[in-house]
């Protein structure tokens, strides 16, 4: 099965009232899954490319206040489908690490505001293709002076 990766990296800050004041930088990666022939001539693609999508998932994506103050971190697993339309489907977790974070990711995949992707072409038509969604929740804390 040919497999395409694309690394996002952002620094998410979010208020906490932890006293160490972590700062939760998230980071993404999209594992794109394409047809097991590797005839897919196009991947699907977020409205803008790969910056808008980061951006995109900057501006909804919250480090969930249970696991801040558990300290939770790892890599949380989310699988979905863009259809022939572009439409997102099916999001599952399929690697979740505790305290809210998977279903954080899943909520945002599901809101009525993500918009159309660009779908995968195969044989010059659309073809849906399965996309997996990695998100690493990992708290990051300031050095008091």
């Amino acid at each position: 099965m040919k497999k395409l990766s694309f690394v996002l990296l952002l620094a998410c800050f979010v208020a906490s009232s932890i006293s160490a004041n972590p700062i939760p930088p998230v980071s993404l990666e999209v594992d794109t899954l394409s047809h097991p022939d590797g005839s897919l001539e196009q991947l699907p693609q977020f409205p803008g490319g790969n910056s808008e999508l980061l951006t995109f998932l900057l501006k909804k994506l919250q480090y969930p206040a249970k696991a801040i103050k558990n300290r939770t971190e790892g890599v949380v697993k989310v699988s979905f489908v863009v259809d022939r339309q572009g439409r997102l489907h099916f999001p599952t977790i399929i690697q979740e690490i505790g305290d809210g974070c998977g279903q954080t990711v899943q909520s945002v995949l599901q809101e009525d505001d993500m918009p159309l992707w660009e779908p995968g072409i195969r044989n010059g038509r659309p073809f849906p293709v399965k996309l997996i969604l990695k998100v690493r929740f990992q708290l990051v804390y300031e050095k008091r002076p």
